[in-house]
Parts: structure tokens; sequence; C-alpha cells
């Protein structure tokens, strides 16, 4: 199929483009690459309908869908969200598609045993493929989540906000028991970072017909303007990601982890991920390979950036990086308990009187105070020995993700009441 060349691809075809930023690339419409998509766009033989745009990354589009098989049923949700890999990313088939297969395993486990909790990865509800101008796209039908993580710790620092405790207690509970199922079932997930951990958004699709207002409604589009017809590879208008404006963090919230594309087998070494500085284990400086261990710094990381707001490491070229790294560290094998300890309850001290006055002074609407409160804040002592334990410079030494759950020996006394 025809397509455009990456190389006569430039803005100036929407002249009003930053109205939508920021925005997947547009060199990335080519063969090969994104598959086109308007609104109103029909997939699956017309039962997906396109209605807003979720989410973008280096080998995907999300999209907000109206799904028309579930939009009469009773007490189904009508709102799904599709994930359209560009089509190199693409398996040649969806048997072969690693995402799916992950996610099928995953769910099959779930439902096949006596799991308490909540699940802890994105529920898969459908997969097809669908062919394009830029090639033969596999498609990936999900729940519908909320913001990521990187959204929330976007946004706190400027709003001076901080999350709840109960909130990062929670999370911090569901991220490690998660990746510890999942490495039971001898998989590893091999990104998990903030942008890859999501959070429900059950009660606002409670009401199927006010949900697209949660999402921000009537999307920002710019049109394609060219005295040039428009090459079939590149999309007709261009749509800014959903806002989310009328939705907000609550109490009722779980998290999910995503996008499983670079999931390998536990006992497999693959290529170091392309995270930031600020967010790799120390080996992926001296070493092309990792394996499952780096899925326990990450979750660490992530667990350390709910506490503080921040990353557990500040620098941002690679030999700052690693120097920082190495002196945070270095002490780490002189592992006598109580220095260790009094080390941490240092550091987190500070911490919590910060969430005590913060929480102090909220509104009830912002944050509604209960006989639960003191206790979170209490408790927040008991992620002091998952965080020494998974930010370990030796991964052979790195506590298991089973461990790092366990460790945490907070009640969430609102779901368990």
């Amino acid at each position: 199929m025809a397509s455009s060349s990456s190389a006569g691809i430039s803005w100036d075809l929407y002249p009003k483009s930053g109205r939508i930023q920021p925005h997947e690339p547009l060199e990335g419409y080519t063969l090969g690459g994104f598959h086109p998509v308007a609104l109103g766009d029909t997939l699956c033989n017309g039962r997906y309908v396109i209605r807003h745009k979720l989410g973008f990354g280096q080998q995907s589009t999300v999209w907000l869908a109206w799904d028309n098989e579930h939009a009469n049923i009773s007490n189904a949700r009508p709102w799904v969200a599709v994930k359209i890999k560009t089509a190199t990313a693409s398996a040649d088939s969806l048997f072969h598609d690693g995402e799916v297969g992950v996610l099928g395993i995953l769910e099959r486990h779930y439902r096949g045993t006596n799991q308490q909790g909540p699940r802890t990865f994105l529920l898969l509800l459908d997969a097809f493929r669908h062919a394009g101008p830029n090639g033969i796209h596999n498609c990936i039908v999900t729940e519908v989540l909320g913001h990521t993580l990187e959204d929330l710790f976007s946004s706190y620092p400027a709003d001076g906000d901080l999350l709840p405790p109960d909130l990062v207690l929670r999370y911090s509970q569901q991220l490690l028991q998660g990746l510890d199922m999942v490495h039971r079932l001898g998989i590893a997930h091999g990104d998990i970072c903030p942008a890859n951990i999501a959070l429900t958004c059950d009660q606002a699709q409670e009401n199927p017909d006010t949900f697209f207002a949660t999402v921000g409604a009537n999307p920002r589009t710019v049109a394609y303007e060219s005295d040039a017809s428009r090459p079939a590879g590149l999309p007709q208008q261009l749509i800014a990601c959903a806002v989310w404006d009328a939705w907000c963090v609550d109490r009722e919230t779980d998290v999910r982890i995503l996008d499983w594309g670079s999931a390998f087998h536990m006992a497999e070494n693959v290529t170091r991920p392309a995270h930031p500085a600020k967010l790799r284990p120390p080996e992926t400086f001296f070493e092309h390979h990792v394996n499952f261990t780096h899925d326990l710094w990450m979750a660490g990381s992530v667990i350390y950036s709910m506490v503080f707001q921040a990353a557990p490491i500040s620098s941002v070229t690679a030999p700052d990086h690693a120097i920082e790294m190495m002196a945070n560290l270095k002490k780490e094998d002189e592992n006598t308990a109580a220095p260790r300890q009094e080390m941490l309850e240092d550091s987190f001290k500070v911490r919590r009187q910060e969430n005590v006055r913060h929480c102090a002074g909220l509104a009830s609407e912002v944050y509604e105070k209960d006989q639960f409160t003191e206790y979170d804040l209490w408790a927040v002592k008991f992620l002091l020995w998952p965080l020494q334990g998974l930010l370990r410079h030796d991964p052979t030494h790195r506590l298991s993700a089973k461990e790092a759950a366990a460790s945490i020996a907070w009640t969430d006394y609102r779901r368990d009441t």
C-alpha cells in the first residue's frame, strides 16, 4: 500500500499543530509506522468507534472507543481502550504477539486461582488485526484506565500536593503483589516505570453517558492543510490526548501495570531498556544485558517516587549518575540492621512530618480525614525496608517482590471493613 515518505513529512502540513501538543512524532506516519486515525473511525467490522485519544508511545497510539456490542447490555462497560501498534511492532499474527500472550497468561492465572486482591495487570478484552495504508496493525482492546503515576508526579509538584499516605501504601502493596504474581509465573515485565502504572477509574465509568465528559469530551483537533493532496499514510486530523479534567484520584482507585510489550522469560537476559538515567539500575551502566532483577530496582524507584515525589537519583548525565549512585550505595553491604534502620528512619521522619502537616491542611473535599488517617501516617514506615531491599546495588542481593510485599505490614482498613 502506498504511504508517505518520512522525508516529506512536516508539522507545516498541520499549521495549527501547537494546539494539540504533545503528540506522537509525525515521521512515525510512514510505511511500517502508526495507523492514521480520525474521530468516528470504526474498527473490527464496525464494533469499535473511535471517540478520543488516550495516549501514545514510540510503538503505538491508544484510543478511547465505544464498543457497540456492549452498548445495550446491562452492567456492561461500553467504553474501552484500543491500543493500535505500529505495523513494524506488530507480530505477523496475534498468536505470536508477545503482549497478547502475556496478558492471556495472567488473566487465566488470575481467574483460575484464588486471588485475594484486585487484579494488578491490564484487563484484556479483545484483540484483532487491522489493515491500513501504513501496514497491518495488531490492536489490543482493554479496560479504560485513568492517570498514570507519571501524570501525577508531573502535576503534583506544581500543585504543591502530595499523594495521601493510604494511597502510597496501597499502590506500593499492589505493585509488589502484582510483580510477585508475574515473577512466580516466570515472567519479567521489563519496563516497570511510572508511565506504565495507571490508576483505575471504575466509579467514573458507572454512568457510561457521563464518562465521556470526565475524559474531557470534545477532543481538540487540527486539520491537514496543504495544497498538495494528503498522502494516505498521514492522518486527516491530529488529535490532542484526553486531559481527564473532570476526574480526580480517589480512595477507590487501584493500580494496573501497563505495556507488556517488553516482557520476557525470567531465565533470560535481555538488552537493557532505554530508560532515563535517573531511573536506570546501576548494572545497566556497565552491562549490555539485564534480567528480572531489573523489575525489582524499578519497582523500588516507583515506590520511592511516590513517597518523595522525586526520583531516587537526581543527576541527569550518565557519568554523574553512576558516581552518585555508587556513593549512595557503597555502604549497602554493611548490613547491620540497627544502623540501616536508624538511617532510614531519619530520612523518613522528615517526610512523615511533611505528610502530617499536608494532610492536616487539606480541605475535607480534597482529603477526607477519618479514624484511619493517623494509622496510615504511622504505617508509612513500613516502606523503609522494601525500599532498602529493592534499591540494592548488587542485583543478586535485592529483595524478591514477594519479600518486599510481605514487609509492608499495613492493613487497608477502608477496604477490609
